[in-house]
């Protein structure tokens, strides 16, 4: 069985030694070290170093004899797949790696521009959680904009801020509803489905929808009542709490163009 081992590591033994003819032909400068130790059957360890300097065939033959070693040569400049490394580091919300590549290519504008994305993105935080809607809409708002222009708003910190900044419109939509200003409400919630399109506004639209609803009744029974202007003044309260693709939206639309301007 050992006589088996022996002349199978001495056959990855004339493998290797091929390919090494193989890269000397090609110009290459190496250093090898091979040994095969008893009771390490069939493992080859080595030792390998690579040198593209040139070298007179001898030399190189000599140097793999004498296990003499050449200098490796200098690493690259780090380059643009780098970059690119850093800001998807900096998207999977890895800021710590993030700055730390971006300093190693020397590049502290960008290193800067992080550090401070995180001292107002903590900030918003901050204020949405206790509540202060006008001071917490101002840092997720400047926030994300400096998210887009150091990630190009892909970051899991983008996808945060955004619905954020939707709850902070659905409150600002609840504070005029409570104070009777319908049309705002209606707004406020069609900015948060701008702004953050996974946030569902339709429950917070139901009360705005049957507002709308009874206007439109209303406006109906004047209308057979023949009063036209007080009428179409009731539809188009109604119209303006209503997204244009709703039927109630479309129903009114129709009403209104059959309503005399008088």
């Amino acid at each position: 069985m050992n006589a088996s081992l022996n002349k199978q590591a001495n056959t990855h033994m004339n493998i290797l030694m091929g390919a090494l003819s193989l890269l000397l032909t090609m110009g290459w400068s190496l250093s090898v070290n091979a040994a095969l130790p008893k009771k390490h059957y069939g493992v080859v360890h080595l030792s390998l170093q690579v040198s593209t300097a040139p070298a007179k065939s001898q030399t190189r033959v000599a140097a793999l004899h004498q296990n003499k070693t050449f200098p490796l040569p200098k690493p690259m400049p780090l380059n643009k797949r780098d970059k690119a490394t850093a800001i998807r580091f900096y998207n999977e919300g890895k800021l710590t790696k993030s700055t730390q590549l971006l300093q190693e290519l020397g590049m502290k504008k960008q290193v800067d521009a992080i550090v401070h994305f995180a001292k107002i993105y903590t900030k918003g935080q901050f204020y949405f959680r206790d509540r202060y809607i006008k001071t917490a809409k101002k840092y997720l708002h400047q926030s994300l904009r400096m998210d887009k222009a150091i990630g190009g708003g892909k970051s899991v910190f983008a996808k945060h801020i955004r619905r954020m900044i939707a709850d902070i419109y659905i409150m600002k939509s609840r504070i005029s509803l409570n104070s009777q200003s319908y049309r705002a409400a209606y707004l406020y919630l069609e900015e948060a489905r701008i702004v953050f399109p996974e946030r569902s506004i339709q429950p917070h639209m139901k009360t705005l929808h049957k507002l709308a609803n009874k206007w439109f009744y209303q406006g109906m029974r004047l209308r057979i009542a023949g009063l036209h202007g007080e009428s179409k003044k009731l539809l188009i309260r109604a119209r303006k709490l209503l997204p244009p693709q709703s039927k109630l939206y479309q129903d009114i639309e129709h009403w209104l163009s059959k309503t005399p301007n008088s």
